[in-house]
């Protein structure tokens, strides 16, 4: 069945959750933040923001967003500790991983144009989700 969603609710199952739109929904900690290089500016369109998550339904990454300056994480259960990844569509392009910190600002580095898997530096609190 491809209408269900099968990740485990961050909050459990006894409470109701609050749609975006109310006031104090959102806070920072609902939100990644990204900062590119001018080397990667023309392709940061080709990037699928991927999470690890608990997932119980198979893949345990989950592509959640294009690479933007903000992407919201949604309210799912996350490993501890959890991981992320900025995936290229295409083979010519580098890939970028790191631990995943909730509400964190990652600096994807520059690269010299060279394909490979690279480590992005994070700045933010020192917590596990």
């Amino acid at each position: 069945m491809t209408d269900r969603q099968n990740d485990m609710y961050k909050y459990g199952a006894e409470f109701l959750s609050m749609p975006k739109y109310i006031p104090g929904r959102l806070t920072t900690a609902d939100f990644l933040e990204f900062k590119w290089c001018n080397e990667l500016a023309p392709y940061v369109n080709q990037y699928t923001v991927a999470i690890e998550t608990l997932d119980t339904s198979g893949a345990t990454y989950r592509g959640i967003s294009t690479l933007r300056q903000m992407v919201e994480i949604p309210p799912v259960q996350l490993p501890s500790p959890a991981r992320i990844a900025l995936i290229p569509n295409s083979k010519n392009l580098p890939m970028f991983v790191a631990n995943l910190v909730i509400g964190s600002l990652y600096i994807i580095p520059e690269t010299g144009r060279v394909n490979g898997i690279y480590q992005m530096d994070r700045e933010g609190m020192l917590r596990l989700n």
